[in-house]
């Protein structure tokens, strides 16, 4: 058995993105729980593998650094869509789903 190990320290950044805003309803502690769970993986996964815990993973949340989700507000959807019907013809929009989409 063979183990690689990463010289110490190094640095992997990721990015994590949350289904629901945390504006307009959604639920601000969704985006909290996810990044508590990343924290507490990383040490599990370094913990399972025998890392001692001076060298266990010190996970930084850049607080500073996101981009909101997008929150579709529905009553300026409706009046977008019948716009868009107007101008490009009612068979060319279909608003059906959670999005509205463009037949060419």
């Amino acid at each position: 058995m063979s183990i690689t190990a990463l010289p110490a320290p190094t640095r992997l950044a990721m990015s994590a993105t949350t289904e629901r805003p945390c504006t307009a309803g959604g639920k601000p502690d969704v985006r909290d729980r996810v990044l508590a769970a990343i924290d507490r993986i990383a040490k599990g996964i370094a913990t399972a593998a025998g890392i001692p815990a001076e060298r266990a993973p010190i996970v930084e949340v850049l607080r500073d650094q996101f981009a909101p989700a997008t929150y579709n507000n529905p009553d300026l959807t409706r009046r977008f869509v019948a716009v868009w019907k107007k101008e490009l013809g009612a068979d060319n929009v279909d608003a059906s789903g959670s999005l509205p989409r463009f037949h060419q």
